[in-house]
């Protein structure tokens, strides 16, 4: 059985919300794995894997910790396959890195950034189904991000307070977004500590608009929905069997 596997990268508290919220709404085969914790054994045997989610973490992709050296070495093995990886946050930032980006402070002081940030898409992206001119709400947390980018990756999205919100490779299926797509009300409210200081009203559009963001990503690497109960239906639809053959290598256990 073909399967998500997430790669949670918590230092403390494992981000079960998120987890929860994301496969409850899809009903997704997944595996879960919790490396800065439970060690890096897990996520390597999972092989069926038909691609990889990479959550946030309270540590900096700079620190260059064992468990995060053998993470990425682990990732950069899988995107060579042609598996793809959607890393959010410090995933995000961890992969950048490893495309020879350079991490650093946001421009204000830490964890400024936590809230909601609205971004723009700044070119069509058929890969992972992005049109230009798009506007996301996003929920973020971050006192990190990309400064310079790494000449193989390519700058998809920007906001005012972040220039890039969202990043893919030339040739590689690797996808990265600074927000927090996958966020959840527990998140937000518990974690982020922003109950009564957001509208309820904000939080819902942005996590809206993370689901759109994830499912766009999730149906571009060959997992699809049933639009109204959005559930995963397992099966391609000429388009988007057209665009995978096009733009990722493996071309590996094709549904037929």
């Amino acid at each position: 059985m073909e399967t998500l596997s997430v790669i949670d990268c918590a230092i403390a508290s494992p981000s079960n919300d998120c987890l929860n919220r994301l496969i409850q709404r899809t009903r997704i085969p997944f595996t879960y794995h919790l490396p800065a914790i439970t060690g890096n054994d897990t996520y390597k045997e999972d092989v069926n894997a038909k691609a990889i989610v990479v959550f946030g973490s309270h540590s900096s992709a700079n620190d260059e910790l064992p468990w995060q050296r053998e993470v990425v070495s682990f990732l950069l093995a899988k995107l060579e396959e042609g598996v793809p990886v959607f890393g959010l946050c410090f995933g995000h930032q961890l992969l950048a890195k490893a495309f020879g980006s350079k991490i650093g402070p946001s421009e204000t002081p830490p964890f400024s950034h936590k809230g909601i940030r609205e971004w723009k898409v700044l070119r069509e992206d058929k890969r992972w189904g992005f049109c230009e001119g798009a506007r996301f709400n996003t929920i973020v947390y971050h006192k990190e991000e990309i400064k310079n980018l790494g000449q193989d990756l390519i700058h998809l999205g920007s906001s005012n307070e972040c220039h890039y919100d969202l990043i893919t490779h030339k040739s590689l299926p690797f996808l990265g977004i600074q927000g927090h797509p996958e966020a959840s009300y527990h998140f937000v409210y518990q974690e982020m500590e922003l109950k009564d200081k957001i509208s309820k009203e904000d939080v819902e559009k942005a996590l809206q608009d993370g689901d759109i963001i994830l499912d766009s990503f999730l149906e571009s690497v060959g997992f699809f929905f049933d639009g109204f109960r959005q559930k995963y239906l397992g099966e391609f639809t000429q388009h988007r069997r057209e665009i995978q053959d096009k733009y990722f290598l493996n071309n590996q256990d094709r549904v037929t």
